[in-house]
């Protein structure tokens, strides 16, 4: 509306009696432009945008899609690596106890199952044994564990908390 306002004043305010438009005639740089080509580039703008904006797009996605994926394999690397290692310590305190397991003598096929839960330095935090058939047999379990203890545990912090749970079945022979 201001626009429209200041194009009929200016005439009166300039001193001139009519108003002039330019045409594109007068502009010789318009004559050479052609209408139908500023008319397909026009429309085809927001195409060329979106196109842009979808590649863009699609290369971002790639390159996040390929980073959470190395993320993700490092990862299981990572809980691969520390299974392993939790794997190969409860094996090693396992074959200790059982190295200083003196089966009593009176326990011919005798059970008994222990769950053991070690600290973080490899102290004993509590024994569970269940199934045990006597006293004796059970005492010889506990003497066995408490006598290889404390055992050593691994770095990985991973591991370390796997390996702090064993679970052990206690056969004689």
């Amino acid at each position: 509306m201001h626009i429209f306002k200041f194009l009929l004043l200016f005439p009166v305010m300039t001193g001139c009696s009519a108003l002039t438009f330019a045409s594109p005639a007068d502009n010789p740089i318009a004559t050479q432009i052609q209408p139908e080509k500023i008319a397909v580039s026009s429309a085809n703008a927001p195409m060329a945008a979106a196109k842009a904006y979808s590649e863009q797009y699609k290369h971002e996605l790639e390159r996040k899609t390929a980073t959470a994926k190395r993320a993700a394999t490092a990862e299981a690397s990572r809980k691969s690596e520390a299974k392993r290692l939790a794997s190969e310590a409860k094996a090693e305190i396992k074959h200790l106890i059982f190295s200083h397991w003196e089966v009593p003598a009176d326990s011919n096929e005798q059970k008994a199952h222990a769950r053991i839960i070690l600290t973080p330095s490899g102290s004993i935090q509590s024994i569970v044994i269940s199934d045990t058939p006597n006293q004796a047999f059970k005492g010889s379990i506990e003497k066995a564990i408490h006598s290889a203890a404390p055992f050593e545990m691994p770095e990985n912090p991973d591991a370390q908390r796997e390996s702090r749970f064993i679970y052990m079945s206690f056969q004689s022979k």
